[in-house]
């Protein structure tokens, strides 16, 4: 995801993004990441829980 800064894909799928939503100090900089991966989405995009 580091290296999507500034690219679009058609679809962006992200899997298990609950480890994002866990201790608000320890995630902070994982949900910005989770953030530049949704928005990265041109058309659509999936979150997978597993």
């Amino acid at each position: 995801m580091h290296r999507a800064k500034g690219l679009e894909f058609d679809q962006v799928v992200v899997v298990s993004p609950s480890e994002y939503l866990g201790d608000p100090i320890e995630t902070d900089s994982k949900r910005k990441l989770l953030y530049v991966a949704l928005t990265r989405a041109k058309k659509e995009s999936a979150l997978i829980c597993i």
